[in-house]
């Protein structure tokens, strides 16, 4: 049954099912999210904080901004969406796919813009505003009150607790969306996943790992089998997705992989060969106390 306008402007799905993006061949399509991106736009319109750690190219940064579009193209009110990052090429980068969208909307629906330049996107009506800043900007955020922050790939940024407070200062309590593949083991996004995933803080937290993607799958030859069969019956995988799992390994060694595709929350913070004893190592010892009276050993563990 056809839908009507307000009903599509109602509704995030039914708008950004509208917005046309580039695929992965070069071709100009229609956004049609996927079941992890539909569970993004659950998250970000319960109005929490967001932290979503996801694996390479399943088009998280994407829908995040298609939302925010939404938001912005659909709101009475002068709000203001900013996309954070450590370089401006980044954020402005990112604002790009909000100019896509715009520049693809229908004539009839394209609300007038009285500003549009390399940072900035204003509605004339609404005064809603999209803006693009870098956090080695002088001035930053620090002038004004933003509606909602976006970071997109949080664990590659040089110094992002310092990102994040100028982000939180400039939120004054509304909504903050970090989204990020994992990079090391222990550092500051890392911290904020364990935090988030202990129910910590105000995060509304989503870990999607690369079996839940239906691009990551492959034809198989008749005669391929699984290198670990265990692991293929363990987390239900098809032969299709163990081919391309099998592939990639090939090409980035097992420990970037886990890394780049987790399937499981402890995939994507796995110490690698950096660290004197591997998780291997770890697997194996025991946790002992000594007694420096007779120097004698109790296991804990």
């Amino acid at each position: 049954m056809p839908q009507s306008l307000e009903e599509i402007f109602n509704d995030p799905v039914l708008f950004i099912s509208r917005l046309s993006i580039t695929d992965k061949e070069g071709k100009i399509c229609l956004l049609t999210p996927t079941p992890e991106q539909i569970e993004m736009i659950g998250a970000l319109q319960t109005g929490r904080d967001c932290l979503f750690l996801k694996p390479r190219q399943i088009g998280a940064s994407t829908i995040v901004s298609a939302y925010y579009f939404w938001k912005w193209y659909t709101s009475k009110e002068p709000i203001t969406i900013a996309i954070l990052s450590h370089k401006m090429m980044s954020a402005k980068h990112l604002l790009h796919m909000y100019k896509f969208f715009y520049s693809k909307l229908p004539n009839q629906l394209r609300r007038p813009l009285i500003v549009e330049n390399t940072t900035e996107l204003i509605l004339r009506d609404s005064g809603a505003k999209i803006m693009a800043v870098s956090g080695e900007a002088s001035g930053g955020l620090r002038s004004f009150t933003c509606n909602a922050l976006h970071i997109s790939e949080y664990a590659f940024t040089p110094q992002p607790e310092e990102l994040k407070a100028t982000a939180i200062a400039a939120l004054n309590g509304n909504q903050l969306v970090i989204e990020s593949t994992a990079n090391a083991y222990g550092d500051s996004f890392h911290q904020e996943v364990i935090q988030a995933n202990r129910g910590e803080g105000n995060w509304e937290f989503r870990f999607f790992g690369w079996n839940g993607h239906a691009g990551y799958k492959q034809d198989y030859p008749s005669t391929y089998v699984p290198t670990d069969m265990d692991y293929c019956h363990k987390h239900e995988l098809s032969y299709g997705q163990m081919y391309w799992r099998d592939n990639m390994i090939a090409r980035l060694g097992t420990a970037k992989f886990m890394r780049e595709y987790p399937l499981e929350l402890k995939d994507a913070f796995a110490q690698s060969g950096d660290s004197y004893f591997t998780d291997e190592d770890l697997r194996y010892m025991e946790v002992v106390n000594i007694d420096p009276g007779n120097n004698k050993f109790t296991k804990l563990i």
